[in-house]
């Protein structure tokens, strides 16, 4: 028997008057404080639907920004749990599918139904854990990593204009990284031509740690010291996730800060 560890964190940040972020645990969705929830992997629950975990970013500096990721979060948690799945990792990518569409076309709508909110728009990543393997999904510049000890790999792609740089061989990484483009979206929730990159991956590891995070999380602390924080694989996810929140709340971060850790426990 095993276990899966869950912990959420989301903070405005020490700056900003508002959180434009929302996280979503499970069934949940929250602008504030931290959440935690177990589960067995034999979960009636986790086997007839799944269980879905994202982050969404409102974009930056445009009016409804902590609307449409909220609306995005929502509506992806309504549409998605509408029918039960029976384990099928088929039909959960094409309900995960539908209900990320549905969550952009109300995004699009609200935008046109109240003009004060126009060009709103979010980003979006998440994990949907299944009863056999996990899908992982984003748009924009929201990540998923896994944590494989000692090593912190990205699990998404940026849609952004110095990663398309990079891609075609116009820029490098490091100077992607000190780009002041760096954040310029290509893809987002709210955008008509939005695309969602949905990809299935293996069953985790035992010790194997899932982050979501927004964009406040990367800026804040390099990988080597996200792997320097997650590689005391002994401690529990909520003692590590408060240890993650504690040196992003050392540091005057200029951005709202919300992340998601996802464990499987082997030794349970």
């Amino acid at each position: 028997m095993s276990l899966y560890e869950v912990y959420a964190y989301t903070h405005i940040g020490s700056v900003k008057q508002h959180n434009e972020d929302h996280i979503l645990m499970a069934r949940f969705v929250k602008n504030s404080g931290e959440m935690q929830l177990s589960f067995q992997d034999d979960d009636d629950f986790l086997f007839q639907h799944g269980m879905l975990f994202a982050v969404a970013d409102g974009i930056d500096g445009v009016a409804g920004a902590a609307v449409a990721s909220r609306l995005a979060l929502m509506t992806l948690e309504r549409h998605y749990y509408l029918n039960a799945k029976q384990g099928n990792s088929s039909v959960c990518r094409q309900a995960l599918q539908y209900a990320v569409n549905k969550a952009n076309k109300n995004i699009l709508h609200t935008a046109q139904q109240h003009p004060e909110f126009a060009h709103m728009g979010c980003t979006l990543a998440g994990v949907c854990l299944l009863a056999e393997g996990i899908l992982i999904f984003n748009g924009g510049d929201s990540r998923v990593y896994r944590y494989r000890h000692p090593i912190l790999k990205p699990l998404t792609v940026d849609d952004t204009i110095t990663q398309l740089a990079i891609r075609n061989g116009r820029m490098t990484l490091e100077e992607a990284e000190n780009s002041e483009q760096r954040h310029c979206l290509t893809n987002y929730l709210g955008y008509e031509r939005f695309t969602c990159v949905i990809e299935q991956k293996n069953l985790l590891r035992g010790d194997d740690i899932l982050l979501i995070c927004s964009d406040g999380l990367y800026n804040a602390l390099s990988e080597e010291q996200l792997e320097a924080i997650l590689q005391t694989r002994k401690t529990s996810l909520s003692t590590l996730g408060k240890q993650l929140a504690n040196e992003i709340e050392k540091i005057n971060n200029t951005d709202n800060i919300s992340f998601i850790l996802i464990r499987l426990d082997y030794t349970q």
